[in-house]
């Protein structure tokens, strides 16, 4: 059996966490630049310096520290990239009850005992909550993991906006014919309204 330890070794991949949204959490690393008319505006134009802060006083305070200059004489700029999703994500099941403060609410519902998901994504977002958990807490999001089934096309494959392979909700409900190339992958036997009461239908039969 291997334990956790090899678990993570065997599995261990690089995770960029930036992503190029318009939403999520900002990256907390800014950029380190000395202001116009410092004379060593230069040399830190030529050679980059990144920190990290949880605010930018804090940042600004470590930049500081480690060039030896005083606050005034540097400028700092916030990265525009956001946290990877499933980064902020795994912060869900403690952020939500008013973390990193320590709230009646986070005393009352963390940790949780069961969490419902789907198998496809144990390693984006359950295993990431497993690891915040244990790291910024100290325990567990939760003790047990129930995963539902997935529904699926023709072909097995998940049914996702990527692969075009869903069904449109306006064709459920007013039906559409398989034949018509425009409805493409979506396209429906029959509409909601002549649905089979027993529930017997095939999902697989249904899609193209």
């Amino acid at each position: 059996m291997i334990g956790i330890t090899g678990y993570l070794s065997c599995c261990y991949r690089v995770w960029c966490i930036s992503r190029q949204l318009w939403w999520g959490h900002r990256i907390p690393a800014y950029q380190v630049s000395f202001r116009n008319g410092h004379p060593e505006n230069q040399k830190a134009d030529s050679h980059t310096m990144w920190v990290s802060g949880r605010c930018y006083q804090e940042a600004l305070e470590k930049a500081a520290a480690q060039l030896n200059v005083s606050e005034e004489h540097l400028e700092l700029t916030q990265d525009d990239d956001v946290l990877d999703t499933w980064f902020s994500s795994a912060l869900f099941p403690f952020a939500v009850h008013g973390w990193p403060s320590q709230t009646d609410d986070l005393d009352r519902f963390y940790p949780s005992t069961l969490l419902e998901t789907g198998h496809d994504i144990i390693f984006f977002w359950v295993a990431r909550m497993v690891m915040m958990g244990q790291k910024l807490t100290g325990r567990l999001p939760f003790k047990e993991v129930y995963l539902h089934s997935m529904v699926r096309d023709a072909h097995g494959r998940k049914m996702s906006k990527s692969l075009g392979n869903v069904i449109d909700p306006v064709d459920v409900i007013q039906g559409a014919s398989l034949e018509d190339p425009s409805n493409g992958p979506k396209g429906l036997l029959v509409p909601l309204n002549q649905w089979n009461p027993s529930g017997q239908w095939d999902l697989r039969v249904l899609t193209c």
